[in-house]
C-alpha cells in the first residue's frame, strides 16, 4: 500500500513528459506501464525499459510496482493507458 506522500512524489515525477519520447531519453517509447497500484503511467523505449523493469519489477529492492506493461505501437502513448 503506498502512502499519500509516496505516491504524490510519483505524480509529480511522471505529469509532464511528452508522449512521443521515452521519459529517460529523447528515443521513442516502446514499452507501457501501469505502476504504483494504478497511480502512475510511465512509458520507456527498450533500453530504459529494461532499467525501470528491474527498479521497479518482482526482483527490485522495492518489491513489485508494475502493475501491467503493453507494447506501444507508433512510437507514441496514448491520453490513456492502451490508447
Amino acid at each position: 500500500m503506498l502512502t499519500s506522500t509516496r505516491r504524490a512524489q510519483i505524480l509529480e515525477k511522471t505529469a509532464s513528459h511528452a508522449n512521443d519520447k521515452c521519459m529517460r531519453c529523447s528515443a521513442p517509447p516502446t514499452r507501457e506501464c501501469r505502476w504504483a497500484e494504478g497511480a502512475a503511467r510511465a512509458w520507456f523505449c527498450d533500453k530504459h525499459w529494461a532499467q525501470f523493469k528491474s527498479e521497479h519489477g518482482p526482483d527490485s529492492k522495492m518489491g513489485a510496482d508494475i502493475d501491467c506493461d503493453r507494447a506501444v505501437k507508433n512510437g507514441r502513448v496514448g491520453a490513456k493507458y492502451g490508447q
